[in-house]
């Protein structure tokens, strides 16, 4: 029997008006030029920069591999079109509002209702730790992108789409190959023997693996490895753990947003305290005594590095058991979380990808069930978003001062007014793309190594460099003052220059 559904406005609401409202806002936060913020984007420039310049592959050694589509297409709209800029943060802007359409039609059948739906997708869309990442020309958009394409062919049960889209997102980011659970878990749960399924997972691996072969190691994928190797078991368990319970918070305060019930569940776990109350001591002790953190890098929130243990320890009381998402979800949390573990600390980014694949496999409500949310829970979802939107001026408020900043900094560099390396006070990205070509390989190094070149005055009155250190470097003699492009034509200058 077919449940009765109200009607209401709340089904009435027409989802493309959510999909214009959050191009407008990407419109509003974007970039109006080339910049490089505090972030990885510098790497990213030069990777396609030099590419375009050489034609044929040059990779960043700032980047771990291996970036192919975002390259790729962005070289093909820049022999198309000319302009750097399109080919850069228009290609960007492309994928992120495919990443919303995406998560619009992976929801439909947790949220039947167009308004509520619209809430749910934009409360993940808008979402800090996000929108910052969004914004960004990284990899990170198109990683998320290929990451919800092949849950999409997933959930339709296109395995061929899915290993195909599953290879090109390793193609990006090395973590979107740990998709490739979900056909064995499916199969476990069904405890079937299928050999297509199988057979397609072991394709798609080795040609992972033989991709990766191609590639010509960087700087940051040396030092990586030589990090991992480094790790010890009891690190690895550790930070393996507290990724996964950290996660898990995080969906479950999604969930208790979306979904209600927060004093019940509280409630509940207060009948049978044992399992809460053991993963959330678990927490604390891992965030006290085994220093579990999580790097964030969202601005306006990185002072709240210290206590992510702590917050999520407090999240585990309002689990919902009965509402976990299904087996293959678990599957690649784990292996996930686990090559994170290995690869060394935690950054703030790398919690979505789990985050959105446990959202995807959250049962819909039960046939008996409200059709439409209560009040209380309505007036939850849109207060939640109302602060998205709130961070959002913030967001766009700071990306202003940090564009203005740069573009200051790079004309009085050009103009003499300042000389390499006193750069304290701009951008992370602006060092990076100036100074980083000044170090030399090393693999027992650190990435963020040239901060050694910046000086800044310390209170006493004594020079130290911007390192944690504080050990100030001099730069090679010689060593010359490297343009950051400002406009399109400086970029076409830039690009036809000989190396």
């Amino acid at each position: 029997m077919t449940p009765r559904v109200e009607k209401n406005w709340l089904l009435k609401f027409p989802i493309w008006w959510g999909l214009a409202a959050y191009a407008v806002l990407l419109l509003w936060l974007w970039p109006r030029w080339n910049c490089v913020h505090n972030g990885d984007e510098f790497g990213y420039y030069e990777n396609l920069a030099l590419t375009a310049r050489s034609g044929h592959w040059v990779s960043s050694h700032w980047l771990e591999p291996l970036n192919r589509p975002l390259v790729y297409g962005g070289w093909a709209l820049f022999t198309l079109t000319g302009s750097f800029y399109i080919a850069t943060l228009g290609l960007t802007y492309l994928f992120a509002v495919g990443n919303y359409v995406l998560l619009e039609r992976l929801l439909r059948s947790q949220f039947p209702m167009g308004a509520w739906r619209a809430v749910a997708v934009w409360g993940i869309s808008a979402c800090p730790l996000l929108l910052n990442k969004t914004i960004e020309y990284t990899g990170y958009t198109v990683s998320v992108f290929t990451l919800l394409a092949a849950l999409l062919a997933w959930q339709k049960r296109r395995l061929g789409w899915f290993c195909g889209l599953v290879l090109l997102g390793f193609t990006s980011r090395q973590s979107g190959l740990f998709l490739l659970i979900l056909p064995l878990a499916d199969l476990w749960v069904r405890r079937r023997w299928e050999w297509r399924p199988i057979a397609a997972v072991a394709t798609c691996g080795l040609l992972a693996l033989w991709l990766l072969q191609q590639t010509t190691p960087t700087l940051a994928w040396q030092i990586a490895t030589t990090k991992m190797a480094q790790t010890t078991p009891w690190q690895a368990a550790c930070r393996t753990l507290g990724g996964v319970l950290t996660i898990i918070a995080g969906w479950t305060l999604w969930d208790t947003v979306l979904h209600g019930g927060a004093i019940e569940r509280v409630r509940r776990n207060l009948r049978a305290p044992w399992i809460p109350g053991a993963l959330s001591l678990c927490m604390v002790a891992l965030g006290w005594r085994h220093g579990f953190e999580i790097d964030i890098g969202t601005p306006a929130f990185q002072s709240l590095a210290g206590l992510a243990p702590y917050s999520a320890g407090m999240l585990l009381w309002l689990v919902d058991w009965t509402r976990l998402p299904a087996l293959p979800a678990w599957g690649f949390l784990v292996l996930y979380c686990g090559a994170v573990a290995v690869r060394g600390k935690w950054w703030e980014h790398y919690l979505v990808d789990p985050w959105l694949v446990l959202i995807v496999f959250t049962s819909p409500r039960s046939a008996d069930a409200p059709a439409t949310p209560n009040w209380r829970r309505v007036g939850l979802g849109y207060a939640a978003l109302l602060s998205f939107l709130l961070y959002a001026v913030v967001l766009h408020h700071g990306r202003m001062k940090v564009q203005a900043r740069v573009a200051s900094y790079e004309m009085e560099l050009r103009t003499g007014a300042r000389v390499l390396p006193e750069m304290a006070g701009t951008s992370f990205g602006l060092k990076g793309w100036k100074l980083f070509a000044a170090l030399r390989p090393d693999p027992r190094g650190n990435l963020i190594d040239f901060l050694h070149y910046v000086p800044t005055r310390a209170s006493a009155g004594r020079v130290r460099s911007e390192y944690p250190t504080g050990e100030l470097w001099l730069l090679p003699p010689g060593y010359a003052n490297r343009r950051f492009p400002l406009t399109d034509a400086e970029w076409r200058e830039f690009i036809r220059e000989k190396s």
